[in-house]
């Protein structure tokens, strides 16, 4: 599905304004490489410089991730199953640097990201089973085109932020569909 990375990106931008973001994303997986072109896209616009970390294995993530937090402000996860087995990792170490963390996987700021922009859950099944049907039926994974979702959710974590020692201003907190306290 695809998931507005500009709003992701500039919601960052008005919590913490960034200069270097790093992006944890996965070569290996198409949905990762779409939300890696569109990060550099948008983070471009924005003034941020992009620092990108291939995790297409546990042990590549450990490598990348350990140079990210080096030089980064914030990271950014997208949508990998390498990222998604290993979040909690990513967290944790990114926490004890305090640098927040940003994604679009599901649960993501119930995990510990400060910001997370995600689908339903339901709506992602749906559209999973959609998806599966169709290549059952012939169709080329990568032919299939992106599908916009009905609903998104922005959920910031304030506890996160207050444990960070960052205020999130409140026409941010505004915007957010849910904010976790």
């Amino acid at each position: 599905c695809r998931i507005p990375l500009i709003t992701l990106l500039k919601t960052i931008q008005n919590i913490t304004t960034p200069r270097r973001i790093g992006v944890i994303y996965s070569s290996g997986e198409i949905g990762s490489l779409r939300q890696l072109e569109e990060i550099r896209k948008y983070s471009a616009q924005l003034g941020m410089r992009l620092t990108e970390g291939n995790a297409g294995s546990a042990s590549a993530l450990d490598t990348t991730l350990a140079s990210m937090l080096e030089t980064v402000d914030v990271i950014v996860t997208t949508q990998s199953s390498v990222v998604a087995r290993h979040f909690n990792k990513i967290i944790s170490r990114a926490k004890a640097r305090k640098i927040p963390v940003a994604s679009t996987m599901p649960d993501a700021a119930d995990k510990g990201a400060l910001v997370s922009l995600e689908i339903s859950p339901q709506e992602l099944g749906v559209t999973a089973a959609e998806t599966a049907m169709r290549i059952l039926e012939g169709a080329s994974p990568s032919s299939l085109p992106l599908l916009n979702p009905h609903r998104i959710d922005l959920i910031i974590n304030q506890r996160v932020a207050r444990e960070m020692g960052i205020e999130v201003p409140i026409p941010v907190l505004g915007t957010a569909t849910r904010v976790i306290r």
